[in-house]
């Protein structure tokens, strides 16, 4: 039975308690077996034995814990104990980002916001954009680690590379907000101050030397806000960071009030 814990945000953390290690598995069955991958990493790294508790998620929201009835060589079978039903927040956050020329940089990136909290990713290609290549299957291996490092119940979308204009017209018409950091433009608010709480939002992040002229004017025309990160400038993956950070801080808050 999926319970939902939306009037209890105190239990969806309890669930999801580190001592209780997260697999991932598309199969929320009440009995099933961990993917290769996970059975592997459940058994020659974690140590896992029969008797066990576990958490599993299949990436949507819904969390089970599970309790490990038996391990072969190379796979772990489970039995489900409970599943939850853990919703997301009100407001999404949707990342554009222009891959940085030297690519650990932005897998590092793209880890550590998945740590925080996004809900998709679109890598842009600018006109100063160094690199034009992005392997979204290497991206979304990176993602799934930090999810279950972060104990997280939602796997952000990766989408493939897209130019800059042509994800500027894609999201033109939507009711979303969108939000461009900009190094210089007057005038501009701080994220923290022009994000609207409970609200998705497209928050877009240059490349290493900027945005061009061109391309800055081209956002503002289909509705882009500029906004400042702050008083330092920093690099592409940095900005991506600090704009999770800002987002679900002011997120955080407003749910508090």
């Amino acid at each position: 039975m999926t319970q939902n814990k939306n009037d209890n945000h105190d239990d969806n953390r309890i669930i999801l308690d580190s001592q209780y290690p997260l697999f991932i598995t598309s199969d929320l069955s009440a009995k099933g077996t961990l993917p290769d991958e996970e059975s592997h990493h459940a058994i020659h790294v974690l140590r896992k034995k029969v008797g066990d508790t576990i958490n599993i998620t299949n990436g949507k929201g819904i969390v089970s814990m599970a309790v490990i009835e038996k391990i072969t060589k190379k796979e772990v079978l489970y039995r489900v104990i409970e599943s939850f039903d853990i919703p997301k927040p009100s407001g999404k956050l949707y990342l554009a980002v222009a891959p940085t020329k030297n690519i650990d940089r932005f897998e590092y990136m793209v880890e550590k916001c998945t740590e925080i909290g996004f809900d998709a990713l679109y890598p842009i290609i600018c006109e100063k954009s160094e690199r034009k290549i992005v392997k979204p299957e290497r991206i979304e291996r990176i993602v799934f680690a930090a999810v279950k490092q972060s104990l997280k119940a939602h796997i952000p979308t990766i989408y493939p590379p897209t130019e800059f204009a042509d994800f500027i017209q894609k999201v033109a018409a939507l009711k979303d907000k969108r939000y461009i950091a900009v190094c210089h433009h007057s005038p501009r608010k701080h994220l923290f101050t022009a994000l609207d709480s409970g609200f998705n939002s497209y928050i877009v992040i240059g490349p290493e030397g900027d945005f061009s002229p061109q391309e800055i004017q081209l956002a503002l025309n289909n509705n882009f806000q500029p906004v400042s990160l702050g008083e330092s400038r920093l690099r592409t993956e940095t900005a991506a960071i600090v704009a999770s950070l800002t987002f679900n801080l002011k997120q955080t808050l407003a749910i508090e009030k």
